[in-house]
This record gives C-alpha cells, sequence and structure tokens, in this order.
C-alpha cells in the first residue's frame, strides 16, 4: 500500500499543479475578456461622438445623465420650478432626413423633485434644436442650486445658426437670477443630446451632452 501511494503521489501532485494552472488561465481568460467588454463600450462611446459641456451649480445631491435615444436630438426641456428648479427632463427629437425635419417629439424620464409648478420650453421647427443653456447659479439653505434655465436654439443642419423658441413655452425655467449667468455651449458644429450633473430634491447642477448632427446628406 506504502508502494502504491508513493507511485501515486507525483501523478496527484502533477493533478493539482495542472488544476491550479487550469485556474491561473481562466482567471486570465477572465480578465481579457472583461477588458475586451470595458475597451468595446468605450469605442462605442467614442464612436457616437458625446462630448460634454462645462457645469454649473453645487455638489448636493447624486450624479444624472439623461441622454436622448440614439438617432434623436434634444429640442427642449420639461421641468418643474419655483424660485429655483425642482425637476429636470430634455425633450428629444429624431431627425428625419428624406423631409429634413425634427420629427417624433419624445418626452424622456427625469430627474428632481416633485415640487414647484410644471414649465417648458421648446425650439421651434422644423430644424430647431438646443445649442446652449444660460444658467443662473443660486444659493439656498448653504447649498448652491440651479436657479434658473434659458434655452439657446440652432438649426439642425447648421447649428451656428440660430433659431427661435417655439411660442406658448416658458421663456426661462426657474425664476432665481441673484448671481451671474453662465453659458453653456456645445462646440462648433454640435448640438445638445442630453443633460447631465447632480439632483436630489432639486436640480444642484446642470450641463449638456453634445454631439454631431446625424443623419445629414453629404455634400
Amino acid at each position: 500500500m506504502r508502494d502504491e501511494l508513493l507511485t501515486r503521489k507525483p501523478a496527484l501532485l502533477a493533478s493539482r499543479t495542472h488544476g491550479v494552472r487550469w485556474l491561473q488561465s481562466l482567471g486570465l481568460v477572465l480578465t481579457v475578456v472583461t477588458m475586451m467588454h470595458a475597451t468595446h463600450a468605450m469605442l462605442a462611446a467614442a464612436e457616437q461622438g458625446t462630448t460634454v459641456t462645462d457645469s454649473v451649480g453645487g455638489t448636493g445631491g447624486g450624479p444624472f445623465r439623461l441622454s436622448c435615444p440614439s438617432g434623436m436630438a434634444m429640442v427642449g426641456l420639461n421641468g418643474r420650478h419655483g424660485a429655483w428648479i425642482d425637476a429636470l427632463s430634455p425633450i428629444c427629437a429624431i431627425w428625419v432626413r428624406a423631409n429634413r425635419t425634427l420629427g417624433e417629439i419624445d418626452e424622456q424620464p427625469g430627474t428632481g423633485g416633485a415640487g414647484g409648478g410644471r414649465g417648458w420650453m421648446r425650439c421651434q421647427g422644423p430644424r430647431g434644436v438646443v445649442v446652449g443653456l444660460w444658467v443662473w447659479p443660486v444659493n439656498r439653505d448653504s447649498r448652491r442650486l440651479v436657479g434658473r434655465i434659458v434655452l439657446e436654439c440652432g438649426d439642425y443642419e447648421r447649428p451656428q445658426v440660430r433659431a427661435n423658441k417655439l411660442p406658448g413655452g416658458a421663456d426661462g425655467i426657474g425664476q432665481s437670477v441673484e448671481r451671474e449667468r453662465a453659458e453653456l455651449r456645445c462646440g462648433s458644429g454640435e448640438i445638445a443630446g442630453g443633460l447631465y450633473g447632480r439632483s436630489g430634491a432639486f436640480i444642484d447642477r446642470v450641463g449638456l451632452l453634445c454631439q454631431r448632427p446625424r443623419g445629414l446628406a453629404q455634400p
């Protein structure tokens, strides 16, 4: 029996060593797969070409990111507001290349609290799209919030060309303008594709997600 165990011991050790090496190889494969997935996600984001403006406001609340669905652009804002801004959500529209218009308006989920009253702002058709925001921060109870927002609209095909706001909407969301305003503007040739920032019961901070217009005819 002892001779048999001595004979089997090298085989057992080799088997265990092989098992350890197999687990190490499996771990390496899983690590590589995870890195590949992360790289793919980064490349996908880069292909989408999303950029961000600076953001304005305070550091309260938690982070949010509200993007229009793929192929859509931001054409306005829904919100809740009083003296300052309680909640925001983007209004998005899809580019209809055949008609050279923005259509199929889509209201997106929002962020923030339930206080204040409802308000909305939209860029006027057929190609009006958000290209910038004027933002006024405000201090309340040792907390810095977003006090007021006004839209800047451009033409989807030529974002640098100014477009009007849709009549009937608010001139701005929020009422507090006690501090100097800040201008958030998408880069040259870009349009807005959503919002990011921080929020809790109110909108603490806001900035724009920007992108190149999609689906345009090539010159």
